[in-house]
């Protein structure tokens, strides 16, 4: 699996720090953000954030593009409802084309996989729609999406990604 920041805001520490210095500072806020904010961003911001005030990190937003990831990727994301997705379709693609995890914790035995191709073609062939012929396909299949997201939520996907046990 290959994730890749694509594109995120500009300078976000100084974003999200002057955000949070609009609530208490006695400067109009064009003003802070043109170079009247907090003096040092990052401690200012850390500071806050130490406060429990993680709703200024939502100022910021990410953009990453996820490939090759399991298709359980999705399931996963789908929890974080701040997030935005597309996801590559299981409906207009051919999911086999890329492939299944191969990682997993009881892979899928080859001979296995050899006959869900087989049996996936021979639906296709005979015309059935993609959309109707993946309800045949393992949860196992590889996926491709874009993910956008809020720096808040990115801490609490990473979070949760890394600590929370698997669902």
């Amino acid at each position: 699996m290959k994730i890749k920041i694509h594109s995120m805001t500009p300078n976000p520490v100084s974003l999200c720090a002057n955000a949070s210095y609009i609530s208490h500072a006695s400067h109009k806020v064009t003003d802070i953000f043109e170079g009247k904010g907090p003096k040092n961003p990052l401690d200012y911001l850390l500071k806050i954030m130490k406060m429990g005030h993680l709703s200024v990190l939502e100022h910021a937003y990410f953009n990453l593009l996820i490939e090759d990831a399991p298709v359980t990727a999705e399931i996963f994301l789908i929890r974080f409802r701040l997030a935005s997705f597309t996801v590559k379709s299981r409906r207009y693609t051919d999911v086999v084309k890329d492939g299944f995890a191969e990682n997993l914790e009881k892979p899928l035995k080859a001979s296995y996989l050899k006959k869900i191709r087989e049996f996936y073609q021979t639906l296709m062939d005979s015309g059935v729609p993609l959309e109707d012929a993946r309800f045949i396909l393992p949860y196992a299949f590889k996926t491709n999406l874009i993910a956008s997201v809020n720096g808040r939520e990115l801490g609490y996907m990473l979070y949760s990604a890394l600590h929370e046990p698997a669902l």
